[in-house]
């Protein structure tokens, strides 16, 4: 079975002084629905990709790819489209201490206001989805955590139900405790 790659992009969400005063930092992730896939014709067969929450962008490790981190950048690439890439390229020249690795197969980096950005709409709009995908969002670590698992919504995620991949809440899970210990 091939290994799954990520890469989440993820934002910084400041605590209310006047609730917590502990400092903390709270973080948001991006996520994308992905749509069911349909053929234009009969064979091959309509394949079903569960229409639920997924990070963005994922996929498959393939054998081209020199190491996991190109695979989850090539996943950039078809998923989020050339103008995204390059940005993140550009980010990564300059800053290269914003790309966080999760674990082997998983990377976190970092949005940042100040990103020659006017803010999240503009940084979202770089995003050319790839047909399979139908929205793009930002999403709290706590909500993601509430998610139910995807797996088995194999023929899709019923009306009202949140659900991600239980190993892709993981890696954000991981990217929480990880981002609350540098604070």
């Amino acid at each position: 079975m091939a290994q799954h790659v990520s890469l989440i992009f993820f934002r910084r969400i400041p605590c209310d002084p006047q609730i917590d005063e502990s400092g903390c930092c709270d973080i948001e992730v991006l996520l994308s629905q992905r749509a069911a896939f349909q053929f234009s014709d009969a064979s091959p067969k309509p394949q079903s990709f569960f229409r639920g929450m997924q990070i963005f962008p994922g996929g498959k490790l393939e054998k081209d790819d020199a190491s996991p981190l190109q695979g989850a950048y090539r996943e950039l690439r078809e998923e989020g489209g050339r103008r995204l890439a390059d940005w993140l390229k550009s980010i990564l020249q300059v800053s290269p201490e914003r790309l966080m690795e999760i674990n082997n197969f998983c990377f976190a980096v970092e949005v940042r206001p100040d990103d020659d950005l006017a803010g999240e709409k503009e940084f979202v709009n770089l995003i050319k989805l790839a047909a399979e995908h139908s929205s793009v969002d930002w999403y709290s670590n706590l909500e993601v955590a509430g998610f139910q698992d995807l797996a088995p919504y194999k023929d899709g995620v019923p009306k009202g139900v949140k659900a991600i991949f239980a190993d892709e809440a993981g890696w954000i899970k991981q990217l929480t405790e990880l981002i609350s210990r540098e604070g």
